[in-house]
């Protein structure tokens, strides 16, 4: 039992060490810069789909308004919206902002204000995040060049709350997952917060059929349909790409939102699912691997282990932190590690039990 146990931990951290030194790599690959002409990119349509949003579109729309590349048309959708929205974004007066009504969810409202797009360049956004520069939209679509789909990086605002921190990781870690599959031809990841395809695209994979019966996973089915079909993506981490938003402040918002997030997963492939289970608990199976050891008797080796560990986490911390961390999260990382597989799977037990999920 200890030999195994032994080889156990000792084949995870290589394992870990392996995926951890891969994320390095791409995070070094895909965040450099690359030379964007400078005359003006192909028209493109804003998508903004949001639900009781009021607060947050003065800020967004400023944002919106100040980007270096203004779009054709930004068109909103009010999905069953019953606060103020509407006169919120009327009062920016913007003449390219276009106002749809919709009250049978995000996918429809999302094909609603693509049938109104008289561009093929398509940005979705969502109405809490906001550019981190300038040029983003500019940016995005240079990336479009080519290409039938961008996905960006959206993290949360710094924050020193251990929550918006444990947030801003799990955002990291689902990007650079998605990074490391998509380097493998498993394209699945993406994120409505900072999303970037072609409407002839969108058309060709057949919209939103065959998964449009349930609330939610618009973004990576969607990006799952792309690769299907055949269709050329792209991933970028160019700081001048990404955008934010504020991180959720209670753990019950949280999950909620994590449920939203997960319940796609039920619609994965087998192969996809049994990847991402293994990689995600590949953590919290070492540091049961070692506690069990140290209860054999082999109390150094599990320390030494542990260490190991340890050193690992900081380092995946330090190599990710020039993009996405503060100094203090990157001690907080091999916590991070264990953490997120544990809420991951009570949240996925939670959804395995539902049948339908609210988007907000």
């Amino acid at each position: 039992m200890t030999l195994f146990l032994l080889y156990f931990s000792l084949g995870s951290l290589i394992v870990y060490f392996l995926l951890s030194f891969s994320e390095y790599l791409l995070v070094r690959k895909y965040s450099q810069s690359t030379t964007c002409k400078e005359s003006t990119p192909e028209p493109y349509t804003l998508i903004v789909v949001a639900k009781n949003e009021a607060g947050q579109f003065t800020r967004l729309l400023s944002y919106v308004n100040e980007q270096t590349c203004l779009p054709q048309k930004c068109i909103i959708v009010l999905d069953d919206t019953e606060d103020d929205s509407l006169e919120v974004i009327r009062s920016k007066a913007l003449s390219y902002v276009e106002v749809l009504s919709s009250s049978s969810g995000k996918k429809k409202g999302i094909e609603m204000a693509i049938s109104q797009a008289t561009t093929d360049a398509l940005l979705l956004l969502d109405a809490d995040c906001v550019p981190l520069d300038r040029s983003w939209a500019k940016r995005m679509i240079y990336h479009l060049e080519g290409n039938e789909a961008v996905v960006g990086f959206s993290g949360f605002e710094p924050s020193q709350e251990f929550l918006k921190m444990l947030n801003q990781w799990e955002a990291i870690q689902s990007f650079l997952t998605g990074l490391v599959f998509h380097q493998i031809g498993l394209s699945y990841y993406a994120t409505g917060r900072n999303l970037a395809y072609r409407k002839s695209a969108f058309e060709k994979a057949g919209g939103f059929s065959r998964i449009d019966h349930f609330q939610g996973g618009d973004d990576d089915l969607m990006i799952q349909k792309f690769k299907a079909a055949g269709h050329k993506i792209s991933y970028t981490l160019e700081k001048s790409t990404q955008t934010q938003s504020k991180a959720k402040s209670t753990w019950s918002e949280w999950l909620k939102q994590k449920s939203r997030h997960q319940f796609s997963g039920k619609y994965y492939s087998a192969t996809l699912i049994f990847l991402l289970w293994a990689i995600g608990f590949l953590a919290p199976a070492f540091l049961i691997s070692c506690l069990l050891l140290a209860f054999f008797n082999s109390f150094w080796s599990s320390f030494i282990f542990l260490l190991t560990f340890f050193g690992l986490g900081v380092f995946t911390g330090m190599a990710h932190k020039r993009l996405f961390l503060n100094q203090k999260q990157i001690w907080y990382v091999p916590a991070f590690e264990i953490i997120l597989p544990v809420v991951k799977a009570y949240v996925s037990i939670q959804v395995a039990l539902k049948s339908t999920i609210s988007w907000r």
